[in-house]
């Protein structure tokens, strides 16, 4: 573990305290029952409160706006989100509305954030800790019901906890789908694509003319990116059960550097990648029209899952972590990393098996068709 590592080790049961206590003041304060004859699914209006800005939690939450718009046609369905993923919910067909909110709001700050969104009938918190601003802030929004998991706050009146915990992290949507009187039975995951990244992708997929497999080798931290060494590893065994397949390794502009610095490497194993890759729809595109992603743990394999394109995941140890957000996907093997020798050991994504990877591509060969040939 790095000095670094180890200092916010020992920071956190501090922060950890200041937070409680924080939560505590500020549920004296700004914690109201609520009483409401109302039920949620006599609601005209609800809001999704979304400023968590991940695009994988996004994914996976994106069939509860279509079943509710198909169940309640007249609803009117809103998200609070924050700038940086306010893309992922406007060219949603099935919201209405999204308002725009800061991270980290200072409490001052969160009426004026709020003006904008008219009185709702329902909303739906899912934090699982309450910050002061976000209870100061569902109090202002003064809705008839409040859905969440929040356990200690009483502004909660529809808690879905015990229907959710320990689960997926899907089923605290179908949970609030339940007190909205719906009962989703299979749920489809959506990722509705930007026009300029369809054009974008289009283009860069005129030169490659055939069947082609992705590789993401970038997740959320570096913890969770494959080395070069590994990225050309797993190319090579690619190869071996894909010879006539082009490979297409994803990147953000941001690892854009990454791969730059390996391209001779990764032509000699047929892999190439998008240079002027500008943004996450380019390479939910990319995987759109794939035959096969092999994907690191990251919003990427629940984009496959939307698309119904076959997948070889590889995930950290960390079986409850796995339980929340393993991809979800009847089409999928995962790999898993080792575990760690102690509990003070980072987990690495580079710390697999590639002798169980080979074994998982070699036993789960996808046809041309992209069906899986066990």
């Amino acid at each position: 573990m790095s000095i670094i590592s180890r200092i916010f080790d020992l920071r956190h049961p501090i922060k950890l305290f200041s937070d409680t206590l924080r939560k505590k003041l500020a549920l004296m304060i700004f914690d109201t029952k609520t009483i409401s004859e109302l039920e949620p699914k006599s609601s005209k209006r609800i809001l999704f409160w979304r400023t968590d800005g991940k695009i994988g939690d996004s994914v996976i939450s994106s069939f509860i706006y279509k079943e509710l718009k198909a169940f309640y046609p007249k609803l009117e369905i809103s998200v609070l989100t924050l700038e940086n993923a306010k893309g992922l919910f406007e060219t949603n067909p099935y919201i209405d509305n999204v308002y725009l909110y800061k991270k980290r709001p200072n409490l001052l700050s969160v009426p004026s954030l709020l003006k904008e969104i008219p009185q709702q009938d329902t909303i739906v918190f899912l934090g699982r800790f309450m910050k002061p601003r976000d209870i100061l802030a569902l109090r202002l929004l003064k809705a008839h019901n409040y859905i969440g998991l929040e356990k200690d706050a009483k502004i909660i009146n529809y808690n879905i906890l015990a229907d959710c915990e320990n689960q997926h992290y899907q089923q605290q949507f179908l949970a609030v789908a339940k007190v909205m009187g719906l009962n989703i039975m299979e749920p489809q995951y959506t990722y509705n694509i930007n026009h300029r990244s369809e054009l974008r992708v289009s283009k860069y997929l005129d030169d490659i003319d055939r069947p082609y497999i992705c590789i993401n080798p970038f997740g959320s931290a570096n913890s969770r990116c494959l080395t070069a060494d590994n990225i050309l590893k797993i190319g090579k065994e690619l190869n071996i059960y894909y010879p006539n397949h082009p490979l297409v390794v994803l990147c953000s502009p941001d690892q854009l550097h990454k791969l730059t610095t390996i391209e001779t490497e990764l032509k000699s194993i047929n892999a190439q990648f998008m240079s002027n890759s500008a943004h996450i729809d380019d390479s939910a595109c990319l995987i759109k029209h794939a035959k096969l992603l092999v994907s690191v743990d990251t919003a990427t394999v629940h984009i496959a899952k939307a698309f119904e394109v076959p997948l070889i995941a590889i995930y950290l140890y960390g079986p409850n972590e796995y339980q929340m957000w393993h991809p979800n996907h009847p089409n999928s093997k995962t790999v898993f990393c080792k575990k760690p020798l102690s509990s003070i050991t980072e987990s690495n994504i580079n710390d697999f098996s590639h002798k169980e990877l080979e074994r998982t591509i070699r036993e789960n060969i996808v046809t041309t068709e992209g069906n899986v040939s066990m």
